[in-house]
């Protein structure tokens, strides 16, 4: 009886021992080549893994970024030798999607599972770019330079926008072309340009074979537009620049920049007469009146202001009108009438007393006068 037990004994154990010899797993995965540390859009990633399985089995290789994953890789494995798999990842829209960020390759068997190490996925292209400054006149040209390379320090072949904005409008925008990561790009800026700041974003972007964008990148500059002085302009107070003798004249220049604002600066203004003698020549801020007075008996002519500011010069007529005039005076029993215009006085004047009307003809030369004595009985009329 002993030996049978010993014999079961035996049995048993060999059995125990032939079952723990036996693989859990029937397949098996090493993966033969690591990735590097970061990858742009349009990369290849290789990845070579050896399998080998003890049965029918299908092998998977997935691409996973933060907890997303999309597969690139399937095939079927028969038992036999070790296998060798020799695959890539293209790291295009059309395969991983929107996946980017830290990622890693995870392969699997049957129940093995591999990871390759960690690496970034990423779409930016950063620009380093110089201009020779950041003043700029209304029409004038702007040339901008560079080089632009990807996150993995691969240089860019690819294209580049210029653009001028205004807040969150695009003022003007100019393209061009980036060349082993090197740029150079020039735009002419309006002539009416409004002044005040912009910003001048570049944008550096790269296209795959069906013409969809990839990388891209963009780093923006602040520049500033000056107010050019590009008008001047003489306005007068009066309508019609017709002034009246024994009032003044009142003048001012004033100053526009490219898109018509105006700019508060100092203005020359000087005014002569009709032989071109100047009469007043007085410095001035611009949109301020110059008031200058002229004599009630000047003569009527036309007469020029000129305006100087900002290298601009503009000069404009204006008129010295007729004026007509004549002042009465009663003394004693004389009325005496004093030509007061800047013209002959050639007129008739009535002149009543009590109830007799008399007219007088009267003809001055500017500033002349001339007596008429009254005659009437004794007594007192109202003339």
């Amino acid at each position: 009886m002993g030996t049978k037990k010993e014999i079961t004994v035996q049995i048993s154990l060999t059995i125990f021992l032939i079952f723990f010899a036996i693989p859990l797993s029937s397949a098996t995965i090493t993966i033969n080549s690591q990735t590097n540390s970061g990858y742009n859009l349009g990369d290849v990633i290789p990845i070579s893994a050896t399998v080998q399985t003890t049965t029918d089995i299908s092998f998977n290789m997935d691409l996973v970024c933060g907890g997303n994953r999309t597969n690139f890789y399937r095939d079927s494995m028969t038992p036999g030798e070790p296998r060798t798999i020799a695959s890539s990842l293209p790291l295009s829209k059309t395969i991983i999607g929107e996946l980017k960020g830290t990622c890693s390759v995870n392969a699997y068997l049957g129940t093995d599972s591999k990871f390759t190490n960690n690496f970034q996925i990423s779409d930016l292209i950063n620009i380093e770019s110089s201009i020779s400054k950041t003043d700029f006149n209304p029409g004038e040209g702007i040339l901008v330079k560079g080089n632009a390379v990807k996150e993995n320090g691969k240089t860019v072949n690819g294209f580049i926008e210029l653009n001028v904005l205004d807040g969150n409008s695009t003022v003007l925008s100019q393209p061009g072309t980036v060349n082993n990561g090197l740029f150079s790009v020039n735009i002419t800026l309006p002539k009416d340009m409004r002044a005040g700041d912009y910003v001048l974003r570049l944008r550096v972007y790269e296209q795959d074979l069906s013409g969809a964008e990839t990388n891209n990148g963009f780093t923006d500059k602040t520049i500033h537009i000056k107010q050019v002085p590009t008008s001047l302009e003489i306005v007068f107070e009066q309508p019609g620049a017709g002034v009246e003798p024994g009032t003044s004249v009142k003048v001012k220049a004033v100053l526009y920049d490219q898109t018509g604002v105006k700019i508060d600066s100092l203005a020359f203004l000087t005014i002569k007469n009709s032989k071109d003698k100047i009469l007043n020549q007085v410095e001035k801020t611009t949109d301020e009146f110059l008031e200058f007075p002229i004599a009630y008996n000047e003569a009527p002519a036309s007469w020029k202001v000129v305006a100087v500011s900002n290298k601009l010069t503009s000069e404009t007529m204006f008129s010295i009108l007729e004026k007509e005039n004549a002042s009465v005076e009663i003394v004693n029993k004389t009325v005496l009438i004093t030509n007061t215009g800047n013209v002959p006085y050639n007129n008739t004047v009535l002149v009543k007393i009590a109830d007799q009307t008399f007219n007088i003809d009267v003809y001055l030369k500017v500033d002349q006068s001339q007596r008429w004595l009254l005659t009437a009985p004794d007594g007192e009329y109202p003339v």
